[in-house]
């Protein structure tokens, strides 16, 4: 190991860890990278083994400066893998088809395992069928594209899944109904910090089949979206090749007004970045500002980074994100030892220090003061639209909390709106129940449709019949109001043109209004007793928000959730799945199907001598500690 002289120790509460000091390398560039750099650095240091990293690539990230002018490639080792159902369930299909080829090689398939860390989240497999009643969670709990799975259909997809879960060494399936894979990998299976077998601290990465894995990067997890090819290369422990990026440092300045919300602070965001273009590059928050956003806040922001176009929007870890450790349930040694590492290895925030000389590739500034309400469309995310506005632009594209206060005042959501809540894991419906918050959305006919991504990316379900057939026979151009991330025209729904992005309580307030095209400015609804309405009257504001998070936001609600978090449903026990090395593939089935990549394929003759290590794929030997791969051929 070429930087072993690095490793150091840390005592936290009693315990001894050991850790790669970034500092001991006694490099004045080390203290100008960007955080999100210096996270690349350490996984080259510690991964640095002669072959798959080379100390000129530990050397090409120090001099980051020089290196991003250049394009320079580097490898990248993230600490684990994150995939959704309709992208992981075919690398479990792969994992399973290599399997059977060592089999028939001779060997012992069971040598065939993920190398890091694997979590797969179903969430995708959920559609919106039915809405507006209190049943609908259970209704729309196996819906795949407008029909409710069979037994038989289910086993075909899901039973993959736990199958895997049960034979995989470093697999673990979140079973459906659990939430959205990004809420539950920022809530519960990030780590911030690693600690390996031997107890050596690093930093948490990931690399996701999901574009908007970097919503993670709000809690300073570094991750980004990739495609199914190079999730499976990392899970069997290779390298991404990637080009050193750019590094955007984003200032953040002020703080919101009162009764802005944090997504007309990245629609903001999203148009700015958008302007300057950013694909290829980092993106890092900095600044004052930024200890005013909490990390639902930042998360937000670091979710739409698919939409303004940079791989990561980065939020170093500071003083806020070891309180939100604590809010979700993580011990207090978790949390000090998270602190003590990121502070030993400078890599954690602590904003108006004087002694941070962080150089970036380029540098924006935000007043955050100078942020209004807005939405985003109708058929792009950067179309920011200042809400004011919202009416006039509508006219224009035709020719080219508030829930408690609404009930209150007498307020229904129209009869012609579809309406669905689908909660980003269920510890959101435990702090909904526990605030009196539940009811009031109920009423308004925001019942919980579902624990899983749903009207995000399309699986919004059908419209009412009349409301359909209206729309087709009078060729109506009518939109959709949604707290998501993409509007692009027919994304939502094939009959829904216009499409907006916004805030929660404003999705929720556009279904009391039921009409993008009236001016909020005046009178927004009438009271059963014939009072004036006006969006003023229904709008929480920020401190009140705050104040219900304080009070409701629970660590024992994510403990609840989250230690029983492989039990799953009913139907989800009841599936019979031996723990068996090899899966029993069903000849009938058309959705499930081995892969012909690995037939005919013959082994190798290779002498393999390890020390310590475990042999993960076969032909490819992943050394671990001391292991070495030696090839046993003429030459």
């Amino acid at each position: 190991m070429a930087y072993k002289g690095l490793l150091k120790e840390i005592p936290v509460d009693g315990t001894t860890y050991k850790y790669f000091d970034l500092t001991a390398l006694n490099d004045s560039r080390y203290d100008e990278l960007p955080i999100s750099i210096r996270y690349l650095l350490e996984a080259a240091v510690r991964h640095c083994d002669g072959f798959h990293v080379l100390e000129s690539d530990v050397e090409t990230i120090l001099n980051w400066k020089q290196s991003q002018k250049a394009q320079s490639e580097i490898p990248f080792k993230p600490a684990r893998v994150i995939l959704q159902d309709f992208t992981g369930v075919p690398a479990v299909v792969d994992l399973a088809a290599m399997r059977d080829a060592v089999q028939n090689m001779g060997a012992d398939p069971s040598r065939i395992n993920p190398v890091c860390p694997v979590d797969l989240v179903i969430d995708h497999s959920i559609q919106v069928d039915h809405y507006g009643d209190s049943p609908t969670t259970f209704a729309n709990a196996y819906t795949l594209k407008g029909s409710v799975l069979s037994e038989a259909t289910f086993s075909h997809n899901v039973k993959m899944c736990a199958w895997g879960s049960k034979s995989f060494d470093n697999l673990r399936i979140v079973p459906p109904g659990v939430g959205i894979v990004h809420q539950v990998n920022l809530e519960y299976l990030s780590r911030t910090v690693f600690v390996s077998e031997d107890n050596v601290l690093y930093p948490d990465s990931v690399v996701g089949t999901d574009s908007h894995t970097t919503m993670v990067d709000g809690s300073g997890v570094l991750g980004w979206g990739v495609g199914g090819i190079e999730a499976e290369a990392v899970m069997l422990g290779q390298p991404i090749s990637m080009v050193i990026p750019e590094v955007v440092g984003y200032e953040l300045v002020g703080s919101l007004p009162d009764t802005v919300t944090s997504t007309d602070l990245v629609l903001t965001i999203t148009k700015n970045l958008r302007e300057i273009g950013v694909v290829g590059k980092f993106v890092e928050f900095f600044g004052e500002g930024v200890t005013s956003l909490s990390i639902a806040d930042r998360a937000t922001i670091a979710n739409m980074c698919p939409e303004y176009g940079a791989t990561v929007g980065f939020f170093p870890v500071d003083r806020r994100t070891v309180d939100y450790l604590r809010q979700t349930g993580r011990d207090e040694h978790y949390c000090k030892r998270v602190e003590s590492y990121l502070k030993a290895n400078k890599m954690f925030v602590e904003y108006g220090n004087p002694k941070y000389k962080t150089a970036y590739t380029q540098v924006l500034t935000l007043d955050m003061s100078t942020i209004v309400p807005s939405v985003s469309g109708p058929k792009r995310p950067q179309d920011r639209i200042n809400l004011s506005l919202l009416h006039d632009d509508f006219n224009n594209n035709l020719t080219a909390k508030p829930s408690f206060k609404a009930v209150e005042l007498g307020l229904c959501t129209q009869p012609y709106t579809k309406t669905s809540l689908s909660p980003g894991s269920r510890v959101v419906t435990k702090y909904l129940e526990a605030s009196g918050l539940l009811p009031y959305l109920q009423k308004l006919g925001f019942h919980i449709a579902g624990y899983g991504c749903m009207t995000c990316i399309g699986n919004s379900g059908p419209l009412d019949e009349d409301v359909s057939k209206a729309i087709e026979q009078d060729n109506l151009v009518v939109a959709g109001v949604l707290s998501g991330n993409r509007n692009f025209e027919g994304r939502i729904h094939a009959l829904v043109r216009a499409n907006y992005l916004a805030s929660p309580p404003l999705a929720v307030a556009y279904s009391i209004i039921g009409n993008v095209n009236k001016d909020i400015s005046g009178v927004i609804a009438k009271t059963p007793d014939g009072k004036d309405v006006y969006f003023k009257d229904i709008w929480p504001t920020r401190k009140e928000v705050a104040k219900f998070e304080e009070e409701f936001v629970k660590p024992q609600f994510f403990k609840e959730v989250y230690d029983n978090i492989g039990k799953g449903s009913e139907q989800w026990q009841k599936l019979e799945v031996p723990p068996v090395k090899l899966y029993p593939w069903d000849a009938k089935s058309t959705y499930i199907k081995r892969v012909p990549f690995f037939e005919n394929m013959e082994a190798q003759k290779e002498k393999i001598r390890t020390e310590d290590a475990k042999i993960d794929e076969m032909g490819i030997g992943r050394r671990k500690k001391n292991a070495e791969l030696s090839a046993n051929k003429e030459r």
